[in-house]
């Protein structure tokens, strides 16, 4: 949790029962992680989310190692629907880059690895996943059921592939079973381990936060590289985390949808610890950052579907200032795809220019731009009401109002604790 939890958690009272290992050489683990440039500043896997131009986007900004959005293993090897060249592309300045795979059997990795690992720099196991179709299909958290059939999938992923092999997981119930897997693992041939201290049944409404206890208990057991996953939504809480939990770095998912620019320090982060900051100039940013994105589109052509969920969650802060822009992305016609990012880009630089004052015409091409909106709809905003506007999200909504700005409030003061969010269901989907 960090350690500004009240109480000590299961995993702190624990620690002193579990040996350290001693670091007396520089493993081949290690070599490998230095071969990667010693990445502290990591973007995670996300479904739709961190395909190559959002990750060419993030390596401006900071990225030092992204990972590819998860891939099905079986899909891969049956190219089913074409699907490996539209979910997997790369370039050579994506580098380093490991890509992720589920599934829950062997041979079928190693195939899918197989198709890929001249592009990676290595290759990641999904256990971590805790969605209902990890579930259905038997993969992610839900192999932490099987622990041989894991062991066997990791020894044989590490046995048979030119790359090396890393694990993403999630937590026990029990500190001690935590550690005992991750030892498993780099058993097992596990050359890196990212870590999300969350339990498989802490997703979505029931969500809580993330253990940094139970990272920095991995952390003190094992002698590869832990990567800590969880927690992280303002560029001050890398720090937090990496000094508390000794980890070798930080892995961050949907807060970087949101905010690509978090590993760089922006001088107005579009995301902080009271969750969302709805004042200009945080819209103008906005629609900054949603034409740079679609300007990498142009050179590393993606999907339509990816491409409009990265715009909903760039352009959170602008919709209220343009009204046009959300009535454009919540368009459903049948304009072809070019003709709609081309309209859509036309927009978006009519607003650019109108909100830095360059352009008569901009209030007509993308409505009026209002930059006191954003105070008044904090202010009038019922409790009801979720703080950010996307529509196909509900992970964000924040509904106790009360304690939010009870948040604000320390946030002000410089007293900001990660306890006014719990409960909250703060970045809980980080598979």
């Amino acid at each position: 949790m960090g350690p500004s939890a009240a109480t000590a958690s299961p995993a702190a009272a624990t620690r002193d029962r579990i040996p350290c290992f001693a670091r007396t050489h520089r493993n081949a683990a290690y070599e490998f992680y230095e071969r990667l440039g010693a990445p502290r500043l990591v973007m995670a896997p996300m479904v739709d989310g961190s395909e190559l131009p959002f990750r060419m986007l993030g390596r401006r900004y900071g990225t030092e190692l992204a990972y590819t959005p998860m891939l099905k293993a079986g899909y891969c090897v049956d190219n089913t629907h074409n699907y490996l060249p539209l979910h997997f592309t790369t370039c050579p300045e994506d580098r380093p880059l490991i890509a992720q795979f589920c599934g829950n059997d062997a041979s079928t990795l190693v195939a899918a690895a197989r198709l890929i690992e001249p592009h990676v720099d290595a290759v990641d196991l999904n256990l971590g996943c805790p969605q209902t179709v990890a579930e259905r299909e038997h993969f992610g958290a839900f192999l932490m059921d099987d622990l041989p059939r894991i062991r066997d999938m990791v020894a044989t992923l590490a046995t048979s592939i030119t790359v090396p092999v890393t694990c993403k997981i999630r937590r026990f119930p029990d500190p001690l079973q935590t550690v005992a897997y991750a030892r498993m693992l780099v058993d097992a041939g596990c050359q890196m381990l990212a870590v999300h201290p969350r339990l498989r049944e802490q997703k979505g409404a029931s969500c809580s936060l993330a253990d940094w206890d139970v990272i920095k208990l991995v952390k003190d057991s094992v002698d590869v590289p832990v990567l800590a996953n969880g927690n992280i939504l303002a560029y001050d809480d890398i720090g937090k985390c990496l000094q508390y939990t000794g980890a070798d770095g930080v892995m961050v998912a949907d807060a970087l949808l949101y905010e690509p620019r978090l590993f760089s320090n922006p001088e107005c982060p579009l995301l902080t610890a009271r969750i969302w900051d709805l004042k200009p100039p945080a819209d103008r940013i906005g629609v900054d950052l949603a034409l740079e994105y679609l300007q990498l589109c142009q050179t590393y052509p993606t999907r339509h579907d990816i491409m409009k969920r990265h715009m909903w969650w760039t352009l959170a802060h602008s919709l209220s200032s343009w009204p046009r822009l959300e009535d454009m992305l919540e368009y459903e016609g049948n304009m072809t795809s070019a003709a709609y990012w081309s309209q859509l880009t036309a927009l978006l630089e009519s607003c650019q220019a109108g909100a830095h004052g360059t352009d008569a015409d901009a209030a007509a091409a993308g409505g009026a731009y209002n930059s006191s909106i954003h105070e008044s709809l904090r202010k009038q905003l019922p409790p009801d009401r979720p703080l950010l506007p996307h529509k196909d999200r509900g992970d964000f909504r924040v509904n106790e109002y009360k304690r939010e700005m009870r948040a604000e409030q320390r946030l002000r003061n410089n007293q900001v604790d990660y306890e006014d969010f719990e409960g909250m269901d703060l970045f809980g989907d980080d598979d």
